[in-house]
């Protein structure tokens, strides 16, 4: 068998897509509302060219985000562990064996596995919107055993 590890990332698209959604949700009546308090009375075309203006800032800093966020939050399953990242963003491999929890999650619409180790008490969490999916559960029932609680979960996620 091989001691390879295989690294995993997000679904630009997916995320990205979700961002510019939330983004334009959030940002049009923010912006709208701002000028309102302020007391500013604009031309409306003045304010629709400034409140896409700054929409559409937002949107591109937010994707220049995301694609950075895929780049380099991936996942990692190893022969002998999982490598993934906290809720704070901090980085930590676990062993198979030390997984002894895992739970759906959902964040702001965004879907994560979160995995609980035994003995130091620390919870991974798994994007479900990762680009290759499919491949990675295989990789997590090749590694740790498709009745792994991770196994599981992703199977029950499908």
């Amino acid at each position: 068998m091989e001691n390879s590890v295989v690294a995993f990332r997000w679904s630009f698209w997916w995320v990205a897509i979700y961002v510019v959604a939330i983004g334009t949700a959030i940002g049009v009546p923010l912006a709208i509302g701002i000028v309102a308090l302020l007391g500013l009375t604009p031309p409306i075309a003045i304010l629709l060219l400034a409140v896409a203006g700054g929409v559409a800032g937002a949107e591109i800093v937010g994707l220049l985000g995301v694609l950075l966020m895929s780049r380099f939050f991936q996942i990692y399953v190893g022969h002998d562990y999982l490598g993934a990242y906290t809720p704070w963003g901090i980085y930590h491999e676990a062993r198979w064996s030390e997984i002894d929890l895992v739970r759906p999650v959902n964040m702001l619409g965004l879907r994560y596995l979160r995995a609980t180790t035994s003995g130091v008490k620390r919870t991974l969490s798994v994007p479900l919107f990762l680009s290759n999916r499919e491949e990675f559960y295989w990789r997590v029932c090749e590694y740790a055993g498709p009745e792994h609680p991770l196994a599981v979960a992703l199977h029950a996620e499908h």
